[in-house]
């Protein structure tokens, strides 16, 4: 059967039955119009007549106007039309499948052929290593926590780990970035090169937390700390405690001399610089 002349024919015919008002405008242009006339309970959607991830555009000439179930029946056709287009499967997996506001569960289940047909080829040629952006890469992994080395991709990393959906978590969250191995212990050697490399880098983190939150934490450089005033001599502090190096007073006395529940700390009178001006 000829997919792709049934597919043309099919377009060519509901783009000449398109409402006057939808025609000359790009995609988001549509979609908005059909939102502001129907609200959520439109049952027209918008449709890339040339697929965005075969090169089609959002201009009007590429765009058509259809319900739900035709939306289906075209991403169906054209997948049967390139039946070994990846994305062309994925596309209809999307528009058959995909929860929307104004589809309904009665809708989903007329289609559940289209969504099992794609969800099938899918499976068999768009998932894992038989993506074809699959990254195929040749890596070298060492376990931290056992020393155990060898060579592979990702997804040799993720089978050798487990191959389920807690190896991929596991995996995703080190490939993203977010942790320096994986739970159980895998990193790649470009990374680290080495147990002790990755070691060193642990201690140095330590260390420059370490000095990031004393720095950050002490005089001037605390973002919480109030400016206090020496009432007696007039000089103004940025903190307590620069107050209390120069003084030799107690810096929780000073706090107390601010607050009013002491008279004074060191032999001075204090008050917070802010609390003095207003007065």
């Amino acid at each position: 059967m000829n997919y792709e002349r049934i597919y043309n024919e099919f377009i060519a015919d509901r783009k000449a039955k398109e409402p006057s008002y939808l025609r000359g405008l790009r995609y988001a242009s549509v979609r908005t119009k059909l939102r502001r006339m129907f609200g959520d309970k439109c049952g027209l959607e918008t449709h890339h007549i040339v697929p965005v991830c075969e090169g089609g555009t959002d201009e009007p000439s590429n765009v058509v106007t259809l319900t739900v179930r035709e939306h289906i029946f075209a991403h169906l056709l054209f997948a049967k039309a390139n039946k070994g287009n990846a994305m062309a499967w994925a596309s209809l997996w999307a528009a058959a499948g995909m929860a929307r506001e104004n589809r309904s569960a009665k809708t989903l289940l007329a289609n559940k052929r289209a969504i099992a047909t794609a969800r099938e080829f899918m499976r068999s040629t768009c998932v894992g290593e038989k993506s074809k952006s699959a990254n195929t890469t040749m890596y070298s992994w060492i376990n931290y926590k056992t020393g155990e080395q060898f060579s592979g991709t990702r997804h040799d990393l993720v089978r050798k780990i487990g191959h389920n959906e807690t190896a991929k978590w596991e995996s995703g969250a080190y490939f993203f970035g977010r942790t320096l191995t994986t739970r159980s212990g895998w990193f790649e050697t470009s990374r680290f090169s080495s147990v002790a490399a990755l070691d060193a880098y642990k201690e140095s983190i330590k260390d420059l937390a370490k000095a990031g939150t004393k720095a950050k934490n002490i005089g001037g450089m605390n973002h919480g700390a109030r400016k206090v005033v020496c009432i007696d001599t007039g000089k103004v502090y940025d903190c307590q405690r620069d107050a209390a190096n120069e003084t030799g007073a107690n810096p929780s006395k000073i706090s107390e001399c601010c607050t009013g529940s002491r008279n004074k700390a060191g032999g001075y009178r204090w008050a917070y610089a802010d609390m003095k001006e207003a007065a």
